[in-house]
């Protein structure tokens, strides 16, 4: 699934700021 992908990227991205 592409979304669970990019909630996954998202979810990455916004715990390293």
């Amino acid at each position: 699934d592409a979304r669970a992908v990019v909630f996954r990227f998202l979810t990455t991205y916004y715990l390293k700021s």
